[in-house]
């Protein structure tokens, strides 16, 4: 977690339906524990702890095979995601019930591919990830959502609308 985060504070009502529901919560959850695991290991406190607390939300809502496969992705695809330097993703802790725009952009990139929404997608990649980087970054994001998927776990649609209001009133831009 950094200090000083910009938080999202959604004005529209109905905002936190998109992250509502176990698909939200293996995302979004999953990406923070993931996050403050990783955290934990550069520093090294504890990442094997850290990562066992990373998984539970995973054996908590799927069954152990299931578990074991979505994890499997959301490792990969946060790894993927994580290997840019000098844009480390900036999560909030577990169970808060605002966003940043990171978080918010993750959940949208998801949504997208989930619901095949192109225009979605590439919004949130091009915010989150630079052009060279895109290409990786959609490939492990789409095996994240394809399994969540076929898992029954599907996030709600986030509309475009949606992404460009987050992106405006975030005011930073993704650096590389």
């Amino acid at each position: 977690m950094n200090a000083g985060v910009r938080r999202f504070h959604p004005r529209h009502p109905s905002i936190e339906t998109y992250f509502a529901g176990s698909a939200g919560r293996l995302v979004l959850e999953g990406c923070r524990l993931w996050t403050l695991a990783q955290g934990a290991g550069r520093q090294g406190l504890g990442r094997e702890q850290s990562l066992e607390r990373a998984w539970s939300p995973y054996g908590e809502i799927l069954q152990e095979r299931e578990a074991l496969a979505a994890r499997d992705e959301l490792a990969r695809f946060a790894g993927v995601l994580g290997r840019c330097a000098a844009c480390p993703l900036r999560t909030l802790s577990p169970g808060r019930r605002n966003l940043t725009r990171d978080e918010a952009l993750i959940l949208g990139l998801i949504s997208g591919i989930q619901h095949d929404d192109e225009a979605v997608t590439q919004a949130c990649l091009d915010a989150l990830t630079c052009k060279a980087r895109c290409a990786e970054v959609e490939s492990a994001a789409a095996m994240f959502a394809v399994t969540l998927r076929g898992l029954g776990q599907n996030l709600f649609h986030i509309p475009l609308h949606a992404i460009e209001d987050i992106l405006a009133r975030s005011g930073s831009v993704t650096l590389h």
